[in-house]
């Protein structure tokens, strides 16, 4: 199995909670993104192709052969692109809490709505953060990154997961995502669209799972998404949002190891 973190994470994300739930039945590879965690950070290529090319260069120099795939939030678009790109060699596919886009219009009022309900503890605690929810994550990301927020993070953390807030490694990333943003061309090169992607992805896929949060922002999307992909099942987590796999990892595990040995039959 490998597992692809998102944006602002590192290998930690899944092998903190994730991976010892599952190592005992699988051989799992979790890797730092280019760019984050202990990986070099080279000034470009964190487009989504390029990420895909070095997903691939990873499984080939590991000589993993067939493989089960899992990728939360952007690493999902890395996973779901070398998926439709290398059919062969994914096993099955499982896309967590993936920003995945659709050319139909989503729930915004449930956007709206959960986009208030944040902006709101982010202000009372002195976040900076924009009446207009952004329709990408750099702004906020950068905002909570800030070295003054650091004892911020940990606080609202307690509560619900942030980014750079949990593990004492903390504001080492926060320093690390900044020096992204401030020395490569990140910024203007990582993107959210998977539109070409889904549809070349009805075409083949492996089994697919979807996992979401209830809370999350994607919900819209998963629901839309779940009815154009071939050979999918959705699991919706109640009262979890963006973050639900470091958050209620037993859950993840269960859920993820139940649909692979469905796959495998």
């Amino acid at each position: 199995m490998v597992m692809v973190h998102g944006l602002a994470a590192s290998l930690a994300f899944w092998y903190l909670a994730i991976v010892p739930r599952l190592a005992g039945e699988f051989c799992v590879t979790a890797y730092d993104l280019r760019g984050h965690g202990q990986s070099d950070m080279p000034p470009c290529g964190y487009d989504q192709a390029t990420m895909c090319a070095d997903l691939a260069a990873l499984v080939n120099q590991l000589d993993l052969g067939q493989f089960d795939l899992v990728g939360h939030s952007f690493g999902g678009l890395v996973a779901l692109q070398y998926a439709v790109a290398h059919p062969e060699r994914v096993r099955s596919l499982t896309l967590a809490d993936v920003p995945l886009w659709t050319p139909k219009r989503i729930d915004r009022a449930h956007e709206l709505r959960r986009w208030a309900l944040l902006r709101r503890q982010l202000m009372q605690c002195g976040v900076t953060v924009p009446a207009r929810m952004p329709s990408q994550p750099y702004p906020l990301l950068q905002e909570l990154a800030a070295p003054h927020l650091a004892r911020v993070r940990r606080s609202l953390s307690k509560r619900r997961f942030l980014p750079f807030g949990l593990w004492n490694g903390s504001t080492r990333a926060a320093d690390r995502w900044l020096e992204l943003l401030r020395t490569t061309s990140a910024l203007n090169e990582v993107d959210f669209s998977p539109e070409v992607t889904l549809q070349r992805a009805r075409i083949c896929t492996p089994p697919i799972l979807l996992i979401f949060g209830e809370l999350s922002r994607w919900i819209g999307a998963c629901h839309l998404v779940s009815k154009i992909l071939p050979n999918c099942r959705t699991v919706i987590v109640s009262e979890a949002g963006h973050f639900h796999p470091f958050q209620r990892p037993d859950l993840f595990a269960s859920h993820l190891r139940e649909f692979l040995l469905r796959a495998a039959s």
